[in-house]
Formats: C-alpha cells, sequence, structure tokens
C-alpha cells in the first residue's frame, strides 16, 4: 500500500513525524481563553495599584 507520492504507509507516518510542526493555528477557544486571561490579569492589576 502506497501513500503520497508513492511512499509506503509508515514511511510517510515517518515523516510527518520528523518534520518540525512551526506553525500552530489558534482556533476560536484558544483566542478566547487567551483573551479571557489577558482580561482578569490586568483586572487584578488595575485593583492591586488603586488599592
Amino acid at each position: 500500500m502506497t501513500h503520497d507520492g508513492g511512499l509506503p504507509y509508515e514511511e510517510c507516518r515517518r515523516a510527518q513525524r520528523v518534520t518540525p510542526r512551526r506553525y500552530r493555528r489558534l482556533d476560536g477557544a484558544a483566542v478566547s481563553g487567551l483573551l479571557t486571561v489577558l482580561c482578569v490579569a490586568t483586572l487584578l492589576v488595575t485593583i492591586t495599584v488603586a488599592l
């Protein structure tokens, strides 16, 4: 059984594991979580400075 241009399936899987993934796409949940953490941190800093 071959896959992707004639490479055997196991060779193809091994090549995918070795290839470093430099860019990770952020989904909506990750962006929302990040913004939530940033907002809470900003709020805590603001309250601390105001006191």
